[in-house]
């Protein structure tokens, strides 16, 4: 079982992930459409204060049940090892070469991004940043 602790006292910033998510059907826990919970998402603006969405849908988003059988455990196993070999493989190169540039592979989302301190050099930044990149003009 996991429980998104988040999801019991949304930000503004996950709040309006959420209202994302809603427009775009693209989550797998959304308010019934007609509901207290899709209009208060509905008409609520970034800034405003956080709706005081209903007990049920915040529960319903927090609490997941993931089976577990011995297929799953197998292949959750092999990912690991996956990822394990991968980065044993990234901090061999970077070692061998003194820089991390070239030896590992910008991977994440914006939210990754915001936590890992190689995004002040990554050459693939998230595209929040790629954004604000090109937005803002360069000096001549």
């Amino acid at each position: 079982m996991l429980l998104y602790v988040n999801e019991l006292a949304p930000s503004q910033d996950a709040l309006a992930l959420l209202k994302r998510e809603v427009k775009g059907c693209s989550s797998d826990i959304l308010p019934a459409r007609g509901s207290d919970d899709y209009y208060l998402l509905d008409t609520w603006r970034p800034r405003e204060p956080v709706p005081d969405l209903s007990l049920d849908f915040r529960m319903e988003r927090a609490i997941r049940v993931i089976p577990v059988t011995p297929e799953s455990q197998e292949e959750a196993t092999k990912r690991f090892d996956e990822v394990v070999t991968e980065i044993e493989r990234c901090v061999a190169a970077e070692a061998s070469y003194g820089r991390i540039i070239g030896h590992w592979q910008p991977r994440g989302d914006a939210e990754t991004c915001v936590a890992c301190d190689f995004r002040y050099f990554c050459p693939g930044p998230s595209p929040r940043r790629r954004r604000r990149q090109l937005e803002s003009p360069k000096a001549p």
